[in-house]
């Protein structure tokens, strides 16, 4: 019973498996490295403009994560990437950034490294990974893949 358990979460996975799982699932590479760009905007917008715990309740907090979130999404539309929130992950990042960040009495530049190192290694693309590392590879992907908005890019669609 344990063994399984053991080979999921430790046996790192071949290239030709991974990429057979990549392809089932349709993850792309561009969009992995998209996903990540975007997760590393926002938390540095949120280390990089947090006044910091004297300056700020548990509504200010929430003010500032919405700030933030907002911020990225139109610094991305900027470049002409569209991201619409959905719940779902603007809830997730609320509260992964509430409990990691807003909660934590020590706010060091280090814990932003080591929060975008974590979901940079998770939607590494190149990166070797086990069963369970895919697994939360998808769910992040799959969960951020629904924030983005296609624009078809009317002109080409003309000569079709």
């Amino acid at each position: 019973m344990i063994k399984p358990f053991i080979k999921y979460t430790k046996e790192i996975m071949n290239k030709s498996e991974l990429n057979s799982l990549y392809l089932k699932h349709n993850i792309d590479y561009d969009r992995c490295v998209l996903y990540t760009d975007f997760l590393e905007s926002l938390f540095t917008l949120i280390f990089t403009t947090y006044l910091g715990d004297e300056y700020h309740n548990a509504e200010d907090k929430f003010r500032h994560f919405d700030w933030c979130w907002f911020k990225n999404i139109e610094n991305f539309k900027e470049e002409n990437i569209f991201f619409i929130t959905t719940d779902m992950c603007y809830e997730y990042f609320q509260a992964l950034i509430y409990e990691t960040f807003y909660e934590n009495n020590t706010k060091e530049k280090e814990s932003l490294k080591k929060l975008t190192d974590l979901y940079k290694n998770i939607l590494s693309y190149q990166k070797n990974k086990s069963c369970s590392d895919f697994d939360q590879m998808l769910k992040l992907y799959s969960m951020i893949e629904k924030m983005v908005k296609i624009k078809i890019n009317y002109e080409l669609s003309l000569y079709y």
